[in-house]
């Protein structure tokens, strides 16, 4: 076990004894860069979900930006992107775009080769890291309710603040070996959320599906069925009616204008504002959480049990339109935009219909200033409702309610899965940029000998099989399995190359007795040794859950020849390292990199590289831009 120090730092704790401690300003520097004169007009936004994306790809977003584009600042690939007003709650993430950001962000590049910046990226992403910034912000208030999430205020918190923190700095190979071990595993962990909550958005489909079949068709299978006229509902019970929401209501009301100000956590006054409709409410509530103390209201302005909750604002279309029944007993005040509809129906049948698909692919929108779009109580009333009698909408409600109750279950077993992910992630994340959990680099040096064996045993008697070709397959092998402990490849006239690796690998096969190797001219000629199967053992034991992959593309090359095998290779490395810089490149820039790579490549028919190009798109020989980018060679040797 590795000795331990005191750090002196409370966020931070004890920290390996070689590792030392630095502000974040002597480690990372503020890029003040403005867009003026204009740059970049792609303005790149900041989740705590997605970390850095284009804005163009915000749900309901565009490209149009609320300040000049002069007014912005610029981010380039690599650096670290943070929201001043909430990086306290992780909103922060590093930019693989050149764009421009908001001016209340943060845009931070590490000052020296010294640093990886996905390893200071990732200590943002720590929960200890971010609770040290508590306080910082000339009074923001950040606090851990019981459920262990934060409740934050947003305030500003400043960059010379920022620049004091104190952050653990281990040594250059370590932070590599910590942020690629961490890529990996987190890259894992995300894809599991990914799966859960694809998961519960099929049982949220499901759930539709239930309520809009039900709601249109009842619950006898057996009844005679008429024609609505409607696509959107189809045929219906003979009995049911079809009648405009506004014949069937008491009145169709609006709430009261209340803003943030008004809103008190002492208020006498319980009360719903316009946005928690779609955000905090789902069909049905019984308490308003929201209080407030304003006064000279109009009593038309509040809801009781039964009534009928709108959401008459919102910036998505999927938004607005959304309904919440009350089934609360106290009298509460509706906030403005919210459209209040009284009725004597059943009021959770009502709202499930009217949340049902039919009747909100009925929605129609009045004007929409600016982004915001408006739906108005009119339009609300035009809605055409599949209307059983009320004894009929009882059974209805009751048989929805058991089944969504039943769907609501599996549900929350998922988001309590994703929410024990999510905790884990930032737990792994804060062990390792702590260096209370190590990267081990004690590992058997024979992993990549076993990788070269299995290749060799797979292709037996390859005609084309030799070094150069051995070597570029294992270098696409490990980038596609994100192989952790990748050795530096360097750019060799033959395309990525490892010298040193291939010579521990030459003297594990003689040591060990799996491969004699023999010489054909220049040409190496592997035969498998009496000890192979030992070696063959040894690498299932390391490679196993990549076997299937690795094997794929050892396949993919048994009837390449040396120099397409060196093509290939070389192309892969090119477009990696694009990758790797946030650039996804077109063909035409890949195959540009291809021939600056050395001179000797321009010897190379360029029919052959865009043959190979093709080749690997074909074959999913496609790069994830993992790992470190291909060195450059200090000399002149094999690179010219």
């Amino acid at each position: 076990m590795r000795k331990m120090k005191d750090s002196g730092i409370e966020w931070i704790g004890n920290i390996p004894e070689d590792w030392t401690i630095k502000r974040l300003k002597h480690v990372l520097e503020e890029r003040k860069e403005k867009n003026d004169p204009i740059k970049s007009k792609d303005i790149l936004s900041l989740s705590i979900d997605r970390g850095v994306f284009p804005y163009s790809e915000k749900t309901g977003g565009g490209n149009k930006a609320k300040e000049k584009f002069e007014d912005y600042k610029l981010a380039y690939p690599n650096d670290i992107v943070l929201n001043s007003m909430n990086v306290v709650v992780g909103s922060v993430g590093k930019s693989n775009y050149f764009g421009c950001v908001s001016p209340v962000y943060y845009t931070l590049f590490v000052r020296n080769n010294n640093y990886n910046i996905d390893y200071y990226n990732y200590i943002f992403q720590s929960n200890a890291f971010q609770k040290s910034l508590w306080g910082l912000g000339n009074g923001i208030v950040a606090k851990e309710s019981d459920n262990g999430k934060l409740n934050t205020i947003r305030m500003r918190i400043p960059m010379e603040k920022l620049n004091n923190i104190i952050m653990p700095i281990p040594t250059k190979d370590e932070q590599e070996r910590i942020a690629n071990h961490l890529n990996k595993k987190v890259d894992e962990i995300d894809n599991a959320i990914r799966k859960t909550k694809q998961t519960i958005e099929d049982y949220k489909l499901y759930e539709q599906s239930i309520i809009t079949r039900v709601v249109t068709k009842g619950l006898n299978e057996n009844i005679k069925m008429k024609d609505s006229g409607i696509e959107a509902i189809g045929m219906i019970p003979r009995h049911w009616k079809l009648i405009k929401l506004k014949y069937i209501v008491n009145s169709i009301g609006k709430g009261n204008g209340i803003t943030k100000e008004d809103i008190v956590t002492d208020g006498d006054t319980p009360c719903v504002r316009y946005g928690e409709i779609y955000s905090k409410y789902n069909y049905k509530f019984y308490e308003c959480e929201t209080r407030t103390n304003k006064e000279k209201i109009n009593s038309n302005q509040y809801f009781t049990y039964g009534d009928l909750l709108f959401a008459g604002t919102g910036e998505l279309v999927e938004e607005i339109g959304k309904n919440i029944v009350y089934l609360g007993n106290e009298n509460c005040l509706a906030g403005g935009d919210i459209i209040i509809v009284k009725h004597s129906e059943n009021p959770v049948f009502l709202s499930y219909a009217l949340n049902s698909h039919y009747g909100q692919t009925q929605k129609s929108y009045g004007k929409s200033k600016l982004k915001v779009v408006h739906i108005s109580g009119a339009e609300i009333g035009n809605i055409l409702i599949a209307l059983p009698p009320l004894k009929e909408q009882n059974q209805i409600e009751k048989y929805i309610s058991e089944k969504c109750e039943e769907i609501d279950k599996l549900i929350n077993n998922k988001e309590k899965i994703i929410e024990e992910l999510e905790n884990y992630k930032k737990s792994l994340i804060y062990e390792y940029v702590t260096g209370k959990k190590e990267v081990k680099t004690n590992y058997n040096n024979t992993e990549m000998a076993e990788l070269s064996l299995r290749i060799i045993e797979q292709l037996p008697n390859n005609y084309s099989m030799c070094k150069i070709k051995l070597n570029k397959i294992q270098s696409v092998i490990l980038k596609i399995i994100k192989y952790e402990k990748e050795p530096d490849y360097e750019k060799y006239v033959a395309g990525p190359y490892s010298k040193e690796m291939m010579n521990d690998v030459y003297d594990t096969f003689e040591k060990e007795k799996w491969v004699k190797i023999s010489k054909d001219n220049m040409r190496d000629i592997y035969t498998l040794d009496k000890n192979y199967k030992e070696g063959i053992k040894r690498y299932q034991e390391h490679f196993e859950e990549n076997d299937n992959e690795i094997t794929r593309i050892i396949k993919l090359f048994k009837n390449k020849d040396t120099q397409q095998s060196e093509i290939i290779a070389t192309l892969f490395y090119c477009w990696n390292d694009f990758l790797i810089d946030g650039i996804n490149p077109t063909d035409e820039q890949i195959i540009e990199e291809f021939y600056a790579w050395s001179k000797r490549k321009t010897k190379i028919n360029i029919k052959k590289v865009k043959s190979c190009l093709s080749y690997m798109r074909k074959n999913n020989l496609i790069p994830n831009g993992y790992g470190k980018k291909t060195i450059q060679r200090s000399n002149n040797y094999g690179r010219k």
